[in-house]
């Protein structure tokens, strides 16, 4: 997408901002263009989907037994990033990380979006639910689930990745100035999807992996 084509699309953002009565401003920058974007292929996606399946529903109480099989039957070894090797592998892994683990059900939940197993996203008000992401090891085995994917247009990734950049400003901001969320946004919820939308969305210069996505605002 064109310079102005990013113009057209913070415009667009603010306007679902404002529907939704939630603060912005006006000089906080465009995002990438479809030029500059990375555009991820239907698979590297179906991976991380995986991935972080696996890591969430450790989080969640999932035996370690459980999970290793996962990761066996789906041969994703080699697509968890250094973190998730680390706590998945962990058989003393604390309760804290654990529940930082669950929240990553939220990026699965965006990522599955993007490959139209989730028909829309909702506003971030409230964690997803979490069926379609255990419907996951339904589906028989890698092959027949990457196969089933089709990511969606690159245009509508960065529709939702500027949309939840300009959210995440507004949850930080009434944070540090230690207000109530506006329009009962959820936080934690936010800031996931920002983490998936921006893996999906980084800049062709700027792809480090997973463990180092950027959500500044």
């Amino acid at each position: 997408m064109s310079e102005n084509g990013a113009a057209t699309r913070k415009e667009n953002s603010i306007s679902r901002l404002q529907d939704h009565s939630v603060p912005y401003i006006d000089h906080l920058p465009e995002t990438n263009s479809e030029e500059d974007s990375l555009r991820r292929s239907k698979e590297e996606v179906g991976l991380r989907i995986i991935c972080l399946a696996l890591v969430s529903m450790k989080g969640a109480g999932a035996a370690d037994q459980f999970v290793h099989a996962g990761i066996e039957h789906y041969d994703v070894g080699d697509a968890l990033s250094p973190l998730e090797r680390r706590f998945l592998f962990d058989a003393n892994a604390t309760d804290h990380e654990k529940l930082q683990a669950s929240w990553r059900t939220e990026a699965a939940h965006v990522l599955l979006w993007s490959v139209g197993l989730e028909a829309s996203l909702s506003f971030p008000t409230t964690p997803c639910d979490w069926n379609a992401l255990w419907e996951l090891f339904h589906v028989g085995n890698r092959e027949t689930f990457l196969k089933s994917l089709e990511l969606r247009p690159q245009a509508e990734l960065l529709d939702e990745a500027d949309f939840i950049y300009r959210i995440h400003w507004a949850v930080r901001e009434a944070g540090l100035r230690q207000k109530p969320m506006p329009s009962n946004l959820d936080a934690g919820v936010v800031m996931e999807r920002h983490y998936a939308l921006n893996w999906l969305t980084t800049h062709v210069l700027d792809d480090f992996g997973w463990d180092e996505v950027s959500t500044n605002t």
